[in-house]
């Protein structure tokens, strides 16, 4: 019984000590109106345990003024149509509206996806070169 607790300690110690498991999160986000449409941008970035770019997700979320609400479908239809014909249709965009004045855009990307949409080798950014680009072009990062 004392042989085990002590490979219980031992393997805890190790554990802390490591940091196994501590996977980091980065959120960046901005927002701007231009037309009458408050558009909100979020990414979710994830890094290893090594602080090393994993994946990341995009949600942007477009909210119509009430004026224009009852084109809710149409602009709707009108986004699945740019992504659908983009060059991010390979990233498999989901687009969708909350049945009132908002519609809104997902996409996740793996790290091979964002190194090829980057021509770079993206799994060697750390979460804070990511925030300080991120900043860079205006994100809010936390």
């Amino acid at each position: 019984m004392r042989i085990m607790g002590k490979v219980l300690v031992s393997l805890s110690l190790v554990f802390l000590l490591t940091g196994c498991g501590k996977e980091k999160q980065l959120e960046c986000s901005i927002s701007n109106e231009l037309n009458g449409v408050e558009t909100k941008q979020n990414y979710t970035l994830n890094f290893d345990k090594k602080d090393k770019f994993n994946s990341a997700a995009l949600k942007i979320e477009m909210k119509l003024e009430k004026e224009q609400t009852n084109n809710l479908s149409t602009y709707k239809k009108q986004l699945e149509d740019t992504y659908k014909d983009s060059k991010y249709k390979d990233l498999n965009p989901k687009v969708s509206d909350n049945g009132k004045d908002t519609v809104i855009v997902t996409v996740d990307l793996t790290k091979e996806e964002v190194s090829k949409m980057a021509s770079a080798d993206s799994s060697k950014v750390t979460s804070k070169m990511f925030k300080e680009a991120m900043e860079k072009q205006g994100y809010t990062c936390k």
